[in-house]
């Protein structure tokens, strides 16, 4: 008996240690996995921060582009999956943290966070095809995504619409989602702003990923993408803000003038070789009250009133002679007997290179 008892506790014994050691290895796992998990997120708003961002775009860009290659050269109905980077800044934030404080700030950020996450799972839930979409918050008020889909250009766009709309078209944060935050101690006791100053809108830049055979690794068409994104995004906020403009869209209808010479004849150009601009392009000009875009509005003293909007009328040609990476220079090439009137602002609309268009005249002239 007293043999059989040693026999039992040393088993006991044995059993109570490989369950410590154990337990031990689990706790080194869940460290290991805490840690590993704090790095690739952002602690505020739990979304991939800027490193682990920029790996699941190499390896969005690398599956994209392998799958491409078994299936080129099969016929295929379908869309091919295209993939694109959505690059967000808050509008105004500054003023934000400035008028209610970094706390707060904190909070519009934790907010925005989930409202695009959940317009990216109700993107993902309505779409037939595998849709992916990974989510990035690499510091302040910068956040990126990346969409992947069968989907043509324009589907993509009217989802990062659809990602502006979810931010800019609600209050922000609203009731229910102020309640849920009010459950932190840190601000059960900080009083929100009122309804009609929660205001907050996005802008949205635009790129979408091509095949570079100039481009030989995927750190390249990664950094080359996020820099297209930065610049559609930088585009939008000098456009007016609250917008989604693509990258592909920069040349041909968000150019603007700087500066009109009109003793020389020389034109400066708010955008340059980096969207695309080369030697000889050629712009119809519109200034900003005829472009098409300005409300035509009337005023009884009281209140104004929107009658239509001011036709677009062209008011020169331009042709470039010297191109720059963020500008470019041009001469006025309209064929007129009196100097053209230009003004700083002045919209720019490329005509392609290789068109006739040059050679047509202007029907509102």
């Amino acid at each position: 008996d007293r043999k059989s008892t040693r026999l039992n506790s040393s088993h006991d014994y044995m059993s109570y240690a490989v369950l410590c050691l154990k337990h031990k290895r689990l706790e080194r796992l869940r460290d290991v996995a805490l840690n590993a998990y704090q790095v690739a997120h952002n602690p505020l708003t739990h979304l991939l921060a800027r490193d682990a961002f920029k790996r699941q775009l190499k390896n969005s860009i690398k599956q994209l582009d392998n799958k491409s290659s078994e299936t080129e050269d099969i016929q295929d109905v379908t869309i091919p999956k295209s993939l694109a980077v959505l690059a967000i800044d808050i509008d105004h934030f500054k003023q934000i943290n400035d008028t209610w404080g970094h706390l707060y700030g904190d909070l519009v950020l934790k907010t925005l966070g989930m409202r695009l996450d959940g317009c990216a799972k109700s993107i993902s839930s309505e779409t037939i095809e595998d849709t992916e979409i990974y989510l990035g918050h690499p510091s302040g008020e910068e956040f990126l995504i990346i969409l992947s889909a069968n989907a043509s250009k324009s589907q993509f766009e009217e989802w990062a619409d659809t990602f502006r709309k979810h931010i800019g078209d609600m209050v922000l944060p609203n009731e229910n989602e102020w309640q849920e935050l009010s459950r932190n101690q840190e601000t059960a006791t900080l009083t929100p702003p009122l309804i009609h100053e929660r205001k907050v809108t996005i802008s949205v830049g635009l790129a979408f990923h091509t095949k570079n055979a100039q481009s030989t690794t995927t750190n390249d068409l990664a950094a080359n993408l996020l820099d297209r994104a930065d610049t559609a995004l930088y585009r939008a906020k000098t456009s007016g803000r609250d917008r989604v403009i693509s990258y592909d869209d920069i040349l041909s209808k968000f150019g603007r003038i700087i500066e009109y010479h009109s003793e020389t004849g020389v034109v400066a150009l708010d955008i340059g070789s980096n969207v695309g601009v080369a030697l000889g392009q050629e712009f119809k000009v519109f200034s900003q009250t005829f472009s098409g875009e300005k409300k035509f509005q009337v005023s009884d003293g009281r209140t104004r009133r929107t009658l239509g909007t001011y036709p677009k009328v062209e008011s020169a040609r331009i042709v470039t002679f010297d191109t720059q990476p963020e500008i470019s220079f041009a001469y006025v090439a309209s064929p007129t007997d009196r100097t053209p009137s230009i003004e700083p602002g002045s919209h720019l609309e490329s005509i392609p290179v290789g068109s006739i268009g040059h050679l047509l005249p202007s029907s509102s002239r």
